[in-house]
């Protein structure tokens, strides 16, 4: 997997590019489950599948049949897990969006994304086709990464997020910072109902519940680093190391830190921990 971060010109907008090759993918590593529980980030994606089969996604309750997406999906922000197929070594170019980011890079707002995975020629039309058919084309990961940040780049206008949005995700952005809403809404200058508004139309979030899933990120990557036996891997099976991350977080204490965590995927942060996956937000799970 080749992974990235953006130009200069689609710094503000995009968090991370990525393409992967049919060599490196789950299937060649050896003993990868078919499904993923994909923890959430709170941030836009799109994803071009140029090989292999369909995307198959599910809610996590696995309630009802799988939502199936032949190519490319736009997955829109969200704060709670869902689960995918994974994609058995198929070539993949995607992007994850910076938070506000849909309107500029695909002409809709983050409200009507909110929680939702979209076939992304029901955003862009065919040019969803084309883009698949060029990047395909190409002969490696890289010159798709590349491409397709032309692509990105080319689509940019300049409906960026308003200016109180934009204040108000960079002072929730911090886990530490501890901002209130009725603190943005006072910095702001306009009322409470039209700060509110302004800012879930742009990311498809309340700024609460932005706010808890950023501190959910920040407690997702703590965990990783310290799986494997480092750091609080060592200290968290008496809660030693769960407590202090708690307390470092502005968390309660450690139970508060643990119903959210459930909260936002479903399972126990030790549980996390145990599964050790590679990637972040990505943990392995058996087929439905």
């Amino acid at each position: 997997m080749l992974v990235r971060g953006p130009s200069p010109a689609l710094r503000p907008f995009v968090h991370v590019l990525w393409a992967s090759e049919p060599s490196v993918g789950p299937a060649a590593q050896g003993g990868a489950l078919p499904w993923e529980r994909m923890l959430p980030s709170g941030r836009a994606h799109v994803v071009l599948r140029l090989t292999g089969p369909s995307l198959r996604l599910l809610a996590t309750d696995a309630s009802c049949s799988p939502q199936v997406i032949r190519r490319a999906v736009v997955g829109g922000p969200r704060t709670s897990a869902y689960a995918k197929e994974a994609a058995r070594g198929a070539e993949t170019v995607g992007a994850q969006l910076s938070v506000g980011a849909t309107r500029a890079l695909l002409g809709v707002p983050g409200r009507s994304l909110a929680g939702v995975h979209v076939p992304l020629d029901e955003v862009l039309g065919p040019v969803s086709e084309s883009w698949c058919d060029e990047l395909h084309a190409l002969p490696s990961a890289r010159a798709r990464l590349l491409r397709f940040q032309a692509l990105l780049t080319e689509r940019l206008s300049d409906d960026a997020p308003h200016a109180v949005v934009q204040h108000g995700i960079a002072r929730l952005s911090d886990p530490l910072a501890a901002v209130s809403v009725q603190a943005l809404v006072s910095e702001s200058g306009y009322s409470h109902r039209r700060f509110l508004d302004l800012f879930e139309e742009s990311t498809g979030v309340t700024p609460k519940r932005f706010a808890r899933v950023v501190r959910f990120r920040a407690t997702l990557e703590a965990l990783q680093r310290g799986a494997g036996g480092a750091g609080l891997g060592q200290t968290d099976r008496d809660g030693v190391g769960l407590a202090a991350l708690a307390s470092q977080l502005g968390y309660a204490d450690q139970a508060h830190l643990t119903r959210e965590f459930r909260a936002h995927t479903g399972i126990t942060p030790a549980r996390y921990q145990l599964a050790e996956p590679h990637q972040l937000y990505h943990l392995p799970l058996p087929a439905p």
